[in-house]
């Protein structure tokens, strides 16, 4: 299985060289967004995850950004690929649901709690 964490940011477009240079400095390589009309440029691209570049990498890439570039919010998503055996095979992924079948659902016991012990509420 592999995991990515995709990032999502704004930066002012003056700043885009030394994004680039911080994340560059960790192994991890960035394109160079494109410029538009407005002075900002976005910054959304996937790092891959692995033994040396981890979590705890882009936390300190984080700080940076945020200290000295004065990024105040940088969006994130972590995705996991994986085969369909590595699926297939992980507890992670088993789900047990009583939502496909009528005759699975539990029966309803709340009413005659909510009405026994809350009652003397209602008067």
């Amino acid at each position: 299985m592999k995991t990515e964490l995709e990032l999502l940011f704004f930066v002012d477009s003056k700043l885009r060289s030394e994004v680039i240079k911080i994340f560059n400095n960790y192994n991890i390589f960035v394109e160079s967004p494109e410029l538009d009309r407005t002075s900002e440029v976005t910054f959304n691209f996937k790092v891959p995850l692995d033994k040396c570049i981890n979590y705890n990498t882009v936390k300190v890439i984080y700080e940076y950004l945020e200290k000295q570039l004065k990024i105040d919010s940088i969006g994130e998503k972590i995705n996991f690929i994986c085969s369909d055996d590595e699926y297939m095979q992980s507890p992670l992924f088993v789900l047990d649901s009583t939502g496909n079948s009528q005759n699975a659902f539990l029966e309803d016991k709340e009413q005659s709690f909510i009405r026994k012990h809350f009652a003397k509420f209602a008067d």
